[in-house]
């Protein structure tokens, strides 16, 4: 998943106000995603997490840029 790029613009205020919490929340789960990515047995889930990885990454990306 990626943020779309006409989006981004509009999401900049949101994550600006959202920062703190909503970015240690993030931080947890991309945390929590890179554990399940060492457990993953199976192809398919690990290629899942590493999508969910990138989306999150890139959201956390999205927050610091609006500090």
């Amino acid at each position: 998943m990626v943020i779309p790029p006409d989006l981004k613009p509009q999401l900049a205020p949101v994550f600006k106000h959202l920062g703190g919490q909503f970015k240690r929340l993030l931080d947890h789960e991309l945390q929590n995603t890179y554990r399940n990515m060492s457990d993953a047995a199976d192809e398919t889930l690990l290629r899942q997490m590493q999508g969910r990885a990138r989306f999150i990454r890139e959201l956390l990306d999205q927050i610091d840029a609006a500090q």
